[in-house]
């Protein structure tokens, strides 16, 4: 996805790391948790405001947030769960809208599309006022805010994460190692056929991409060593994501203005190309 350029650059998280007991996978997740709902605390004034930057943190954070879900689902209460999905799934379709339009405003200025989007300019303008302001309103309700106090309370110790017996517990390396691998499979599998999937597949290869990426975050931050297999598809699954985020945004922008971009098939082939070379080229 892009990043518009003109936004300021915000004070990072506290870069120190999370240590934990490597045989604690549940306080490897509940530790993943308390972070992300820091992250949503530290954003959330510069969102209000109309911080692009602050905006796009908050979407990574969510995200963040669904994959050691995903991730640590063997230890997560699925009774607990699917509430705060759902309620994180409401503010992100607002903070999505709002992200869209701003990458719609950075694609449109780029010096080939320029000119063909000069008319839809001032349309993509209106709609990204109008949905900042409607994320700003949202951002600032007592819903918002209970979520994230329910989200700080589950993770530091609510029913969210299930009691295991610690003797039947792997360790969190072992456990991580086993479902990386398990992820890269999935992702790879669905690579090899990259060409022959449909949008919504595309879409859905893209995400887990970007839920592998986000994890190894994740799991460096909390100390859990990694394998050199699970470091190196880091980075292809980074690429591939970028590839397919590429080609969202071009079908997107084609939505927008109602019209074909310049090269646009051309474009479109390419970074189709290119992320199936990515996928071939690691499982060779």
């Amino acid at each position: 996805m892009l990043k518009n350029r003109k936004s300021r650059r915000l004070g990072a998280l506290s870069p120190e790391k999370d240590k934990i007991d490597s045989g604690d996978c549940r306080d490897a997740g509940r530790r993943a948790f308390l972070r992300e709902a820091g992250a949503f605390r530290h954003f959330q004034t510069a969102a209000i405001k109309g911080d692009a930057e602050a905006v796009h943190q908050l979407r990574i954070a969510i995200t963040r947030l669904r994959a050691a879900a995903l991730f640590f689902s063997p230890f997560i209460n699925d009774q607990a769960w699917p509430f705060l999905d759902m309620e994180f799934g409401w503010i992100n379709s607002v903070l999505g809208k709002a992200r869209d339009c701003d990458v719609m405003i950075e694609l449109s200025q780029r010096k080939h599309y320029r000119h063909w989007a000069s008319s839809s300019f001032s349309g993509f303008e209106r709609a990204r006022d109008k949905a900042y302001r409607k994320l700003g309103r949202k951002l600032n309700t007592a819903r918002y805010r209970r979520l994230i106090a329910k989200l700080e309370a589950e993770a530091r110790g609510g029913v969210l994460f299930r009691g295991h017996d610690n003797n039947a517990t792997p360790s969190a390396e072992k456990f991580s190692r086993q479902r990386l691998r398990q992820w890269r499979s999935t992702i790879l599998k669905q690579g090899s056929r990259l060409k022959s999937l449909r949008q919504k597949r595309l879409h859905h290869l893209r995400i887990c991409c970007k839920q592998y990426r986000y994890m190894i975050a994740i799991l460096q931050r909390l100390s859990v060593p990694l394998s050199p297999d699970d470091l190196s598809f880091a980075q292809t699954a980074r690429q591939a994501q970028r590839q397919l985020g590429g080609l969202r945004d071009l079908r997107r922008l084609r939505k927008a203005a109602d019209d074909h971009p310049p090269g646009y098939r051309k474009r479109k082939r390419r970074l189709i190309q290119h992320a199936a070379d990515l996928f071939l080229k690691h499982s060779s």
